[in-house]
């Protein structure tokens, strides 16, 4: 058995764990502490942005939750890809946050273009 195999045993009998226990808190720690890789990724990759990193790690750690509610074992994924799938929802939180304008999706998206081609006239 490879290492990501026993890696998504362990995960999958937590989560079961977890799950016949009803979702109580306690159950909810070990497979909480084993997710926070990806909790750490997802705010590392939001570092530079102008919102805090205690409340982005708590925007992942709330989708990272709601995931572990929401995963199903007979879909076919193992429950750290399903709740990494899940963390691209704190990419819509981070750009309705970034600023204070609150600019709406599309126009976040395009924010770079719009920062290039003011830098390019103001070096002209």
């Amino acid at each position: 058995m490879n290492p990501y195999d026993k890696r998504a045993a362990i995960d999958l009998d937590l989560w079961n764990t977890w799950k016949n226990s009803g979702y109580k808190k306690k159950h909810l720690k070990p497979l909480q502490d084993r997710m926070q890789g990806i909790v750490g990724m997802t705010v590392n990759k939001y570092r530079g942005v102008n919102i805090s990193e205690p409340l982005l790690r708590a925007e992942a750690n709330k989708h990272l939750v709601q995931a572990l509610k929401d995963y199903n074992p007979n879909a076919g994924a193992a429950v750290g890809s399903y709740v990494m799938s899940r963390q691209v929802r704190v990419d819509r939180f981070v750009k309705e946050n970034q600023n204070f304008g609150r600019v709406v999706e599309q126009r976040a998206q395009k924010w770079s273009y719009y920062t290039g081609a003011r830098d390019m006239l103001e070096q002209e």
